[in-house]
């Protein structure tokens, strides 16, 4: 287990995790907040718990943004409601990903979100689970299995899509920077896994 303890781990904690952080704060939150200052809070909060674990950050993220929606109801208006104010940001198109996705059930949805929409490994998703690993490869692979047949069977996508891919793009977010402001836009859950591994390989040869 990914385990973190003192100022300079959590420090570490914070580098490695930090960017992963704001991809699933941003698709979680649909737009209602910069996702930059939750992924700070949920860190935030993991410290004042000393739960410096990855599953410990995952617990934290889901309190953020368990506020984070209530907050957004409390402020919204009746006039907000009919004019469609502060609408969540949903991407645009024929969503066929979205549409195939709605159609599992919660335990399959949740375990290709933290694949293809967090970018969370086989390793990391079983602590976040506390599961094993091969029980997390297995049902990753039944649950892209159903949701391919979902894909084929319930939109009218192109015989050249590429289901799995498409639901990679479908994250809510995925192509809207906040403000306008390119710097903000999260960075490729892929490269963040390599750049933890890489991180990781240095600090073994030092």
């Amino acid at each position: 287990m990914t385990q973190f303890g003192g100022t300079c781990q959590c420090a570490t904690l914070h580098d490695d995790y930090h960017p992963l952080l704001v991809v699933g704060c941003e698709w979680r939150a649909y737009g209602m907040r910069d996702p930059a200052e939750m992924a700070q809070e949920v860190m935030e909060l993991a410290h004042r718990r000393d739960d410096h674990s990855l599953a410990g950050l995952y617990r934290a993220m889901a309190v953020v943004i368990a506020l984070t929606y209530q907050q957004q109801v409390a402020q919204r208006t009746y006039v907000d409601a009919i004019l469609g104010g502060a609408r969540p940001v949903i991407p645009k198109g024929d969503n066929y990903a979205q549409q195939a996705l709605a159609a599992l059930n919660a335990k399959d949805t949740e375990i290709l979100q933290y694949t293809y929409w967090d970018g969370l490994s086989t390793a990391e998703i079983a602590e976040v689970r506390g599961a094993s690993i091969q029980q997390v490869a297995t049902e990753l692979a039944r649950a892209e299995s159903r949701f391919t047949e979902k894909f084929w069977r319930k939109t009218s996508a192109p015989e050249s899509a590429n289901p799995l891919k498409l639901l990679a793009e479908a994250r809510p977010g995925a192509e809207k920077a906040l403000g306008g402001d390119a710097t903000l836009r999260p960075s490729d859950p892929s490269a963040l896994r390599l750049r933890r591994f890489l991180r990781e390989q240095k600090r073994l040869n030092e």
